[in-house]
């Protein structure tokens, strides 16, 4: 290609603005015969520079297809990447200076060091909250089951405190009262509350259950704190659901656990992932919704605390520990389904013999001695002179109506499904019936 005039060497004087050094070697210009430069041609693959200083503007073909031709009164795309950019000086001086635009670097350089130091100290918080909820949380790998100490969700519930997400594991599966695992129980007390042993009321059956426990881990939060329950389903052929009862699940109708009305049962060797928001505090419980699965053990309490300020009777009780929630379940010696259709299809009733209380009870002695050994029963710590808050659920599944009294003791209403009552204080005992699944009472 032929042009007006070859620059082999030129020597272009720029007023430059840079942190770095650069060093310039002179070079003679063999013609220059104007200041204006109204085409500038740059080869991208080449150290040669073609250019035309003569205001010759035929249309000429560029045989080169590497060659790029830049108008003067083209706008030049600053890449956003770049701090400094190399562009033509626009002033009407005749000049064949070029110089950096740069950007302001001193009062960015402040602002970002302003909003670094509070992003940093932001993620260094969370980070430390974070740490420390997962410090707490450990797994057994084959039960499931909480290891290392309480939930950390499971606390003393402040006004405008910032709510937690609180995760637990269920493995719902097959397995027996009375199993290996309980070793010499009752006969040594201490074997009884050996892990995965769950003695009931001393008769061997089976059973599903969730994370060998009956009843099944308790869900402690505070009101307004994320729940998120895997459900991990090991029964081999049935499928389960969990219902968390007392929750309206506005916003999330599809974790309300009914099966094949809002969602699909969670199938054999899958798992299931729940997940919502603990609006209505109170004594509830969550149970598997599927066939006899929570009759014959599948269930637990689910409570929700709000702050004591917030409760209108918080000044009746000093304490509401998690060891004293009652969980009064009615209980069989074979699986639940022999029970129900015998009551219903032949001559059978809904009389179970026995009653659990927190997954133990008493039905037999163990030996024919002047000193029989019976099974251990619940057993409720408590110090004169103070008054406690007792949260009892009702997770029978035939018998419904049962009594409940405390020997010498008054006994308070203040609630039931998570509402308040006008607070009852008597004497006499305390019925329950399948409507009404939940109660919270004072005693002192």
């Amino acid at each position: 290609m032929e042009t007006n005039a070859y620059a082999n060497e030129i020597n272009v004087q720029a007023d430059i603005e840079t942190t770095t050094h650069y060093e310039t070697e002179p070079v003679m210009l063999e013609q220059m015969t104007t200041y204006s430069l109204p085409h500038i041609v740059e080869n991208i693959n080449s150290s040669d520079i073609s250019i035309d200083i003569g205001g010759n503007k035929s249309n000429e073909s560029i045989e080169s297809s590497n060659v790029k031709v830049i108008e003067n009164d083209e706008k030049v795309k600053t890449p956003e990447s770049a701090s400094k950019v190399l562009l033509p000086s626009v002033s009407n001086v005749p000049s064949n200076n070029f110089k950096y635009q740069t950007k302001t670097r001193e009062v960015r350089t402040e602002k970002e060091a302003v909003n670094s130091v509070a992003k940093s100290r932001h993620t260094k918080q969370l980070i430390e909250k974070k740490n420390d909820i997962r410090a707490h949380v450990q797994y057994d790998e084959v039960t499931g089951e909480l290891i290392g100490g309480d939930h950390p969700c499971q606390r003393e519930c402040v006004e405008g405190e910032e709510p937690m997400i609180c995760y637990y594991h269920f493995n719902l599966e097959w397995y027996q009262t009375m199993s290996k695992a309980c070793y010499n129980c009752p006969y040594n007390a201490t074997d009884c509350k050996r892990l995965d042993c769950i003695p009931a009321d001393g008769i061997n059956r089976a059973l599903n259950v969730v994370n060998r426990k009956m009843p099944g881990p308790a869900i402690e939060v505070c009101q307004h704190d994320r729940i998120i329950v895997d459900v991990e389903n090991d029964l081999m052929t049935e499928g389960t659901t969990v219902h968390w009862h007392g929750q309206h699940q506005r916003g999330t109708p599809y974790m309300d656990g009914t099966p094949y009305v809002t969602q699909c049962p969670i199938l054999p060797e899958s798992t299931f992932r729940y997940q919502f928001n603990a609006t209505h505090a109170g004594t509830h419980f969550w149970h598997s919704h599927s066939g006899m699965q929570r009759a014959d053990g599948a269930a637990g309490a689910l409570i929700i605390r709000k702050p004591k300020s917030q409760d209108p009777y918080g000044n009746m009780y000093d304490y509401d520990k998690s060891e004293h929630v009652i969980i009064v379940t009615d209980w069989i010696h074979e699986l639940s389904v022999g029970m129900f259709t015998d009551h219903h299809h032949a001559k059978g009733d809904n009389k179970p013999p026995t009653l659990l209380i927190n997954g133990v009870g008493r039905f037999r002695f163990f030996n024919d001695s002047s000193r029989p050994t019976y099974m251990q029963a619940a057993r409720f710590d408590v110090e004169q002179g103070y008054k406690y808050r007792f949260r009892v659920i009702n997770a029978e599944f035939l018998n419904c109506p049962i009594e409940m009294s405390v020997d010498g003791h008054n006994i308070t209403v203040i609630a039931s499904d998570g509402y308040e009552l006008e607070a009852i204080t008597g004497k006499f005992d305390f019925k329950l019936f399948c409507t009404i699944f939940k109660n919270s009472i004072a005693i002192k």
